[in-house]
């Protein structure tokens, strides 16, 4: 019986779950609610004990340095689809657990050095810094797009 409920669980994990990943498939209702629970709850736990704890305000400085990380978050993703990193730590949901291990171990090392330069500088210019390198080595097909993004940024 316990044999059976081991390979039920199995089944189960590997066509809501494993299948997607090892296919590159569209999510589904199961996958998308677990992630979104997994979501919800790490970020209800970094906010409440890990930025509270080190006093870590979400300020306009923390967001303009939050938006480096997440294009190079992005770019990291379209270096993917595009075949220049071949791994499956970029591949959904692994990239973001990926994206995330580095951007927090960038944050401690500036939340350490916070003394001689504001940590979401460093911060923040090391996911810029990231981001630009990565957008780089994308193959540019349409300059369109790219003078698009490029626009935004500079506008903002």
């Amino acid at each position: 019986m316990l044999n059976n409920f081991f390979e039920t669980a199995g089944n189960f994990f590997e066509t809501y779950f494993w299948n997607g990943i090892k296919y590159d498939t569209a999510y589904n209702w199961i996958d998308t609610l677990a992630y979104s629970l997994i979501f919800v709850g790490a970020a209800w736990f970094l906010y409440g004990r890990f930025f509270k704890a080190k006093k870590i305000s979400i300020n306009r400085e923390f967001m303009i340095a939050l938006v480096g990380w997440i294009s190079f978050g992005s770019a990291m993703r379209a270096a993917e689809d595009a075949k220049i990193f071949e791994t499956i730590f970029l591949v959904t949901p692994f990239h973001y657990i990926t994206i995330f291990a580095i951007s927090l171990s960038a944050l401690l090392l500036a939340l350490h050095f916070n003394k001689r330069v504001p940590y979401w500088k460093s911060w923040g210019l090391l996911g810029y810094f990231l981001a630009v390198s990565v957008i780089f080595m994308l193959p540019l097909k349409k300059a369109d797009g790219v003078l698009l993004v490029l626009g935004v940024w500079l506008f903002w």
